[in-house]
């Protein structure tokens, strides 16, 4: 049986800093990502902005990756 996988590209700037939480084998960290997008159509120019709330989970042996989880970072 073949494993699925599902993913999700997306790039924005952290909105707020990160919210982190340790557990004994892993850390959760919880933060908003502006996102936009500029649609033209003809002359105009349109830009729409939204925020996704995600959660990155981490296993404890790497203890540096939530550093750079900062508000205005680009991800």
């Amino acid at each position: 049986m073949k494993k699925m996988e599902n993913s999700f590209v997306v790039s924005g700037f952290v909105g707020k800093d990160a919210s982190i939480h340790q557990f004994s084998t892993a850390s959760v960290a919880r933060f908003p990502l502006a996102i936009s997008r500029t649609e033209k159509s003809g002359e105009e120019t349109t830009r729409t902005s939204a925020f996704i709330n995600v959660e990155a989970w981490r296993k404890n042996d790497n203890t540096t990756s939530f550093d750079r989880l900062v508000k205005g970072a680009l991800l």
